[in-house]
């Protein structure tokens, strides 16, 4: 998940199979912890953390990224561990996302190329399950 959530401009932009984040983070059965984290087996069902998308220049290629739960999960474990909350939480826009040329282009966006997420939001979601 924290390398998912981390890698985003490899994964996204290079393709990056889950065959290389496999030999990147030394474990050998990705997919499965990938499938877990997703929408799970027909057996076994999955945590929604992470979304599951085609690489459209290459069908064959399954592209993981956090869903909106996983960087929710993931913003509430930073938030913990900083005590504080999080600075302006934001995602690029799928659209903005598709009209870049390269990953470093990020940084070029501009304020409304984003979707804004409210810490204060997790933050009581936090209480509610809590009680």
């Amino acid at each position: 998940m924290l390398y998912v959530t981390l890698k985003q401009s490899e994964i996204g932009f290079e393709g990056q199979p889950l065959r290389e984040i496999s030999s990147s983070i030394g474990i050998s059965n990705v997919p499965r912890h990938i499938s877990f984290l997703s929408d799970g087996t027909p057996k076994r069902k999955g945590l929604g953390l992470i979304e599951l998308a085609q690489n459209p220049e290459d069908r064959r290629l399954t592209l993981p990224k956090p869903s909106e739960a996983g960087i929710e999960l993931m913003t509430a474990i930073s938030c913990r561990l900083l005590h504080r909350p999080a600075a302006e939480l934001r995602r690029p826009k799928p659209e903005a996302i598709e009209a870049l040329d390269f990953p470093d282009d990020v940084a070029k966006l501009k304020k409304g190329d984003y979707d804004y997420i409210d810490p204060d939001s997790l933050e009581r979601r936090d209480d509610q399950k809590s009680q």
